[in-house]
């Protein structure tokens, strides 16, 4: 149970909030006697400290979909506390990884290679080594291109926080790439483009739809107001998307026999 995992994870852990407020909490749960726990509650609001210490992961992620910030408090600021620090940094380090590959996908797509999946399959079929061998390294070029831009996304917001927020920016660049990480699971949604064949208005959707909730998630962990994390991933998507019309320029104007 998630709240007996949050008291023997409290001490080593960073300073939990309320969800519903964002106000510092001593603690997520209140101990009742030696067997006994229950979640405590806000002194500044008077609800439950996080009421998602005892929710499905299906239900916080419906949540999430609702672009509901108590969802966000608890995944972005909580769960370590719940889980502990080495659980929060693996799920960072697997949801990273996979959306390293989705937005390779993506990119690969902007290039005009995520149509036609029976003839890919087919050309793919009786490639020769050489062939084969490139594309390892084209798909390569198209992840490190992936992390290129997720870093370019960061350093852009991360900027436009300094200028917006002041000091009270993200305490460090690993915060903030955390938050933008977390908050881009929806790009997972790329898999149904994967399995049926959506137009591209599909992925741009996709990528709207992640920005959303990035936007979110820079608004409960900064602390700011809507305006202001606009600006934020404004900044941070002007970057990449400046990144990706220059990959899309270089691959078309690069010759081809």
């Amino acid at each position: 149970m998630c709240v007996d995992l949050a008291v023997k994870s409290m001490a080593a852990s960073s300073s939990p909030c309320c969800v519903e407020c964002g106000a510092p909490v001593p603690s997520i749960v209140q101990r009742l006697g030696a067997d006994s726990v229950r979640l405590a509650r806000c002194e500044s609001c008077g609800h439950v400290a996080d009421k998602y210490a005892e929710f499905e992961p299906t239900l916080i992620v419906i949540d999430l979909l609702l672009y509901r910030p108590s969802a966000y408090r608890h995944v972005l600021i909580n769960r370590q506390v719940l889980r502990g620090r080495e659980e929060h940094e693996a799920l960072l380090w697997r949801l990273g990884g996979a959306l390293l590959l989705f937005d390779a996908y993506l990119t690969r797509s902007r290039l005009g290679g995520g149509g036609d999946r029976e003839r890919d399959a087919a050309d793919a079929a009786g490639a020769p080594p050489e062939l084969e061998a490139s594309s390892v390294a084209f798909a390569a070029a198209l992840v490190a291109l992936a992390l290129a831009e997720l870093l370019g996304f960061c350093a852009a917001a991360a900027a436009a926080a300094r200028s917006q927020l002041g000091a009270r920016a993200c305490e460090s660049w690993r915060q903030l790439l955390e938050t933008v990480v977390l908050s881009s699971f929806g790009r997972s949604l790329v898999l149904l483009d994967m399995i049926w064949v959506y137009p591209l208005a599909f992925c741009r959707a996709v990528e709207l739809f992640v920005l959303l909730c990035n936007g979110i998630a820079i608004k409960v962990q900064l602390r700011c107001s809507t305006p202001q994390a606009a600006a934020i991933v404004a900044a941070g998507a002007a970057a990449k998307g400046l990144s990706q019309l220059a990959v899309v320029a270089a691959w078309y104007a690069f010759p081809r026999d």
